[in-house]
């Protein structure tokens, strides 16, 4: 039978669980970064117990001063503890929605999808925001892993 139960992920967000013998028994929506103005570098390291693939929403809502942010989506060596990309965005710098894709086997982005990538999601992962200047833009980091 199902658990239910709520945790918090690498931000402090709390999110809703659903485990059976400590697996995800479902698709999961999880908060990467809830929607703030920011200026630095943020990485936000999650794990992965079960699920197959993500998908990652990069939603933008204000822009105010030009400024340019690059997702990487990155899994985690467990021996060296090194983060390699398993997927790199192209840079954005302006209000709007982009939304991508890993997942074994996917071959094409289409339907509002920008990137994807078919590779499995490794069980330690993170978001790495990199930024071009000091401007502040306020955006969300969505998470929906697929089983």
């Amino acid at each position: 039978m199902p658990v239910h139960i709520q945790g918090k992920n690498a931000a402090g967000v709390v999110q809703d669980l659903h485990l059976e013998d400590g697996r995800l028994v479902d698709n999961t929506d999880v908060t990467g970064l809830a929607s703030a103005a920011r200026t630095t570098l943020q990485n936000v390291d999650l794990v992965n117990t079960s699920a197959k693939g993500v998908i990652v929403t990069f939603d933008v809502t204000l822009d105010a001063a030009s400024a340019s942010l690059t997702l990487s989506i990155q899994g985690k060596d467990v021996e060296s503890g090194k983060f390699y990309d398993l997927l790199v965005a192209t840079a954005v710098a302006a209000v709007g929605t982009t939304v991508y894709v890993i997942y074994p086997g996917v071959a094409a982005a289409a339907e509002g999808i920008t990137k994807v990538v078919g590779y499995p999601l490794p069980r330690e992962w993170r978001l790495a925001m990199a930024v071009a200047d000091a401007d502040a833009m306020t955006y969300s980091l969505g998470v929906s892993y697929i089983r």
